[in-house]
């Protein structure tokens, strides 16, 4: 079953990828069913327990909200919600991804910088999250 429940897991997070690359929007409609899954597979035991889903959802918005608003629209309101239904499928996982997903977001800004001589360069935050995510998902899995 852990396969199976990595395989949908990586599915949502490229879809949500290749949508914020192409749109740069993250859709509820991808994120609504995602947290729906993720509370189902908490619930029955395949990530982490509904309370720590449930406490990390508000954990992930809270921080990026305030992100949100200390950018004043440089991280984008999908992002926020991305990142709040990732503490469902990741729980105290959550800190880390977001760590790794701010680290190469760092990096590809500063390249991105560099190559444009433009330091108001946009781009979506989302695939960050995802890879920082699917690297800790995985990280963990293969640990156990």
């Amino acid at each position: 079953m852990e396969i199976l429940v990595a395989i949908i897991f990586a599915g949502f997070l490229i879809s949500i990828s290749a949508t914020d690359l192409k749109t740069m929007m993250i859709y509820d409609r991808i994120l609504l069913p995602m947290a729906a899954v993720g509370i189902l597979f908490d619930a029955l035991g395949f990530l982490v327990s509904v309370g720590e889903g449930i406490l990390y959802f508000a954990l992930g918005f809270i921080l990026m909200f305030a992100i949100y608003i200390i950018s004043r629209g440089g991280m984008g309101g999908g992002d926020v919600k991305f990142c709040a239904v990732l503490g469902l499928w990741l729980g105290k996982n959550l800190l880390a991804a977001i760590f790794l997903a701010s680290m190469l977001a760092a990096i590809f800004a500063v390249f991105l910088a560099i190559k444009n001589r433009d330091l108001k360069s946009q781009f979506p935050f989302g695939p960050f999250l995802s890879a920082g995510s699917f690297f800790i998902y995985f990280s963990r899995i293969l640990g156990s």
